[in-house]
């Protein structure tokens, strides 16, 4: 996460780092305690999995890191989905 590039949004941090070696997307996420307790960081977790899965292939071969913010446990699926792809074509550019 230390190298590469940030995008911040209200609800989420999303790190890059461009990969030539693997021909797809790759996805990690962290969700810490304080976004919620063990159910609501699954829940965070699920969604954010659903949103990138969906849209694996428009996204360019690269490493991506996903943090989720609290605020992320209190907006709707599709409020964070539009947030996440909204930051994720900031990134690409």
């Amino acid at each position: 996460m230390r190298s590469g590039r940030k995008v911040v949004s209200g609800n989420l941090v999303i790190y890059v780092k461009r990969v030539e070696e693997f021909p797809l997307a790759r996805f990690g996420f962290v969700v810490s305690k304080a976004v919620g307790n063990a159910v609501i960081r699954n829940l965070v977790k699920r969604r954010l999995r659903e949103i990138c899965r969906t849209s694996l292939e428009f996204m360019q071969p690269a490493n991506y890191v996903v943090r989720a913010l609290p605020g992320a446990s209190g907006i709707s699926f599709q409020e964070l989905r539009s947030e996440l792809l909204a930051s994720l074509e900031k990134i690409s550019k």
